[in-house]
């Protein structure tokens, strides 16, 4: 399919123009030689800490559901601010889809942040410290309980698979949450999640000052997309907004993510060669997810499962489309969000 720049498009408020696996995690550890590809990279270094990290076992968190955090949210977010002012949400009231973003924050000491700013757990080893949020997957329980303001909430993390292509290093953690308070000592939580996730980070060589800036869609393990949409001239829904300064700030300080990226205009600049500060990718997915659950093509449907892929770096200050067309079962909607010109962001959502 050949795609070519949307020319126009419904601006600002949400419209809707047409009235139309993940796997749980294994108990066992993960063996390192199905841990990485073929195209493994030589270093003993690298290949011991691949298979470290993927034979860590699972990492338990506790969170809870915090009014007052997931208010601010929607508060933050572009697609909230018609209206009237958001009051804080009411125990009880079920959650947003990818709320779950702002809830079990890194726990970083300041001394053992990256040099960029970024926690290290996850982290690949020098020289791959440039680093960026690749895409992944998110699916809702259609038959467990939905997560609730106010509750107490349990997630489990663990790192199935680190990939090595083409000097690259992506690390995938797969995450669940479910709810209450989940005993470390119970093996088997069976299918009682109400979120899973896979998470994917690129990390990539660190460069001279000044270099061509990470692009995910030269280098993620899929083919690249194109540049430009001629399909979505006249979108089913559609939304557009201007990334700022303070959004960013905003949103990092929920998601307690200090990479500079995101507000260090001169290290974005001089060190990662874009020309302004970055949107965070789960900022954008998050925002294509609002698109397709405040348009759902019937009151009834649930946001089931959510893909995403970033395909190219975007900017503050310069406006981004996020625009779906709906399947022809009604059933799902493909989703993409694109600033001037270029696709940042390809998605595809699914309802039940």
């Amino acid at each position: 399919m050949k795609f070519r720049y949307i020319r126009s498009i419904h601006a600002h408020p949400i419209t809707r123009p047409r009235s139309n696996v993940l796997t749980t995690s294994r108990a066992n550890r993960v063996a390192t030689s199905r841990a990485y590809s073929s195209s493994s990279p030589r270093s003993p270094s690298i290949q011991d800490w691949i298979g470290a990290l993927t034979n860590l076992p699972p990492k338990y968190d506790y969170d809870t559901l915090d009014p007052e955090r997931l208010s601010q949210l929607r508060r933050v977010l572009p697609t909230r601010q018609s209206g009237e002012y958001l009051e804080d949400l009411r125990e009880g009231t079920e959650v947003d889809p990818a709320s779950h973003w702002v809830l079990f924050r890194p726990k970083p000491m300041l001394r053992d942040l990256g040099l960029d700013g970024t926690s290290t757990e996850y982290n690949a080893p020098s020289p791959y410290t440039r680093r960026m949020w690749a895409g992944g997957s998110i699916e809702w329980s259609a038959s467990n309980c939905p997560l609730r303001v106010g509750e107490r909430v349990t997630q489990i993390v663990n790192v199935p698979k680190v990939e090595y292509k083409k000097d690259m290093i992506f690390v995938n953690q797969q995450l669940r949450i479910y709810p209450g308070t989940v005993s470390q000592d119970c093996q088997n939580q069976g299918d009682s999640w109400s979120i899973r996730e896979i998470r994917t980070h690129v990390f990539r060589k660190e460069s001279p000052m000044s270099t061509t800036p990470l692009k995910p869609n030269d280098i993620g393990p899929e083919k690249a997309l194109g540049e430009t949409l001629s399909e979505l001239d006249n979108p089913d829904i559609s939304f557009t907004y201007t990334p700022t300064s303070p959004l960013l700030f905003l949103y990092s300080a929920l998601t307690h993510n200090p990479h500079k990226v995101h507000y260090d205009h001169p290290w974005t600049t001089t060190k990662e060669g874009h020309p302004r500060p970055l949107v965070h990718g789960p900022l954008t997915a998050t925002l294509l997810i609002e698109l397709a659950n405040l348009n759902r093509p019937s009151p009834g449907k649930k946001l089931r499962e959510f893909r995403y892929r970033a395909t190219s770096p975007m900017v503050i200050d310069d406006p981004i489309q996020l625009v779906g067309r709906y399947t022809k079962d009604q059933q799902g909607v493909d989703l993409w969000a694109v600033q001037s010109g270029k696709v940042g962001m390809k998605a595809s959502a699914h309802y039940h």
